[in-house]
């Protein structure tokens, strides 16, 4: 998978409408999950894994279950 997706890239793994994705991806952006940047006409987004997993790590201090993050391969 690659690391840098356009929405519609992260659209095609997902069952929302744009709008719905657009509000979340400004959520994560704000968390510093997400950055983007322009490229022509798109907004690519790129996933800041070492926030992710320093959010998750946080997350499992409150719940129950371990919450694990794994990257695909292609």
């Amino acid at each position: 998978m690659k690391q840098d997706l356009s929405v519609n890239e992260i659209l095609l793994n997902l069952r929302i409408k744009q709008a719905t994705l657009s509000f979340h991806l400004a959520i994560l952006k704000k968390a510093g999950i997400v950055s983007d940047s322009i490229k022509g006409k798109m907004r690519i987004y790129k996933l800041n894994r070492e926030i992710l997993n320093s959010f998750v790590t946080e997350l499992n201090r409150f719940v129950q279950n371990e919450i694990i993050v794994r990257r695909i391969s292609d």
